[in-house]
């Protein structure tokens, strides 16, 4: 009877433990969220990256995204390169508020890409990102994407929440709910990994990071 009563203990502690994380989880950190770059994120990053010279993408101003969010937060680009056909498609969300960040491929399913292969790699020590081979129209992309505050890159959606948990408990600030996602045509992965590095590099060097660029 005695062993019994532990483990009900310890069930009713696992499920207090479920309980709490799952309030923090959905708990409102915009208090906690020091974001800088409100109003700013047009001029994060530069029109001309290593060569490659953005547009940015129109959206209509009644388009369901701003429900979400507001224009300062995101920034949809496409960029190109003169001697290049491909092009390097860009969607940058810098926001205060975690419900601004979605998972890309729910949203990018339903524009059409049928999602092949997936899986987790390093562009960089500090640059874990999704490696993601999609089709549309019968025409191959790679994805790469990652989550961010400015401090540190994530590539799953769980070591991000996890990440923000931490930093809520523990009383640290939060300087932003960030996503970086990048698609271009297959035969063009080589550029988009460095694309990729130097967009990273850009955004943690706007803040002052103390970002040391060995590649």
């Amino acid at each position: 009877m005695l062993r019994n009563i532990k483990l009900l203990n310890r069930q009713i502690i696992i499920i207090l433990i479920f309980i709490f994380a799952f309030i923090i989880a959905n708990a409102d950190f915009t208090k906690n969220t020091t974001n800088s770059f409100s109003g700013k994120p047009p001029f994060l990053l530069p029109q001309n990256i290593n060569g490659w010279v953005g547009q940015n993408l129109k959206i209509a101003e009644k388009s369901h995204i701003f429900e979400i969010m507001s224009p300062k937060d995101l920034i949809l680009r496409i960029y190109k390169k003169s001697n290049f056909d491909d092009e390097i498609n860009l969607a940058l969300v810098l926001a205060d508020n975690k419900k601004k960040i979605h998972d890309p491929q729910i949203c990018y399913k339903l524009q059409g890409f049928k999602f092949i292969d997936t899986k987790k790699i390093k562009l960089a020590p500090d640059l874990p990102v999704n490696f993601i081979k999609t089709k549309r129209k019968n025409k191959e992309y790679l994805f790469i994407y990652w989550y961010t505050d400015l401090n540190n890159n994530f590539a799953t959606r769980t070591e991000f929440w996890s990440e923000i948990i931490f930093k809520k408990l523990t009383g640290k600030s939060i300087k932003t709910y960030g996503i970086v996602i990048l698609y271009t045509p297959v035969k063009n992965t080589e550029n988009l990994k460095k694309f990729a590095l130097k967009v990273n590099k850009i955004l943690f060097n706007q803040i002052g990071n103390n970002y040391n660029d060995k590649r």
